[in-house]
């Protein structure tokens, strides 16, 4: 985390995005705990914060953002799919937040043939008993094979589906990347529309 003292400049920074892009809600900071599931820092997507520390951030930032935007849904967590004492210590100090958001991936691998909810809702469930209302902000069904052939395109639109029909959570944000090297979940490449993409507009429209 930034010291202390530029914490006030970190809530100018986020009132002024809401100025600017006018959302419905925004997130506090990325996988804060990401990387250290196994006890051992591997990597790091948000830098890898004490999560009373973070939690103590959103007590910070709460009020400060809501007394400007008092409409912006304030989400906190952003975590990773795992359950870890991380998470654990972070939701019992029930931080100020609206929302808990955190985020969920199904993966395809060579030989796969189906792809499953179930953990995700198990998941869903581990969350729930914190007692915040749940917005899954990251989730998309990504190819990590060589080649993303018609099996992948087709799990990818049943992941979709079945994500759809998940209760309990309030937001669902599909996150797409496009033909990298590590990973594939575009809903669109170029000229090119994967089933996925009319998946996705159906269920905006409610269909």
């Amino acid at each position: 985390l930034p010291d202390y003292a530029y914490w006030g400049d970190f809530v100018q920074f986020v009132n002024a995005a809401i100025d600017r892009y006018h959302p419905q809600a925004v997130e506090i900071w990325n996988e804060p705990e990401a990387g250290v599931s196994d006890g051992a820092l591997n990597w790091c997507c948000g830098c890898v914060l004490d999560p009373l520390a973070y939690a103590h951030l959103l007590d910070y930032v709460y009020p400060l953002v809501k007394a400007s935007h008092p409409e912006v849904i304030i989400l906190g967590g952003a975590l990773t799919q795992q359950d870890t004492a991380w998470s654990r210590a972070f939701l019992a100090s029930k931080p100020a937040m609206d929302a808990l958001s955190w985020h969920y991936y199904s993966w395809a691998y060579a030989g796969q043939a189906t792809v499953s909810t179930a953990g995700l809702v198990t998941r869903r469930d581990q969350l729930a008993q914190a007692g915040y209302p749940q917005w899954l902000t990251e989730t998309a069904h990504v190819c990590a094979l060589p080649d993303c052939g018609d099996a992948f395109r087709i799990m990818q639109d049943y992941w979709m589906r079945a994500v759809a029909g998940v209760t309990g959570l309030e937001g669902v944000i599909w996150y797409t990347t496009p033909n990298v090297d590590w990973a594939s979940c575009e809903m669109v490449h170029g000229d090119t529309i994967y089933p996925v993409w009319d998946t996705f507009e159906a269920i905006i429209r409610g269909e």
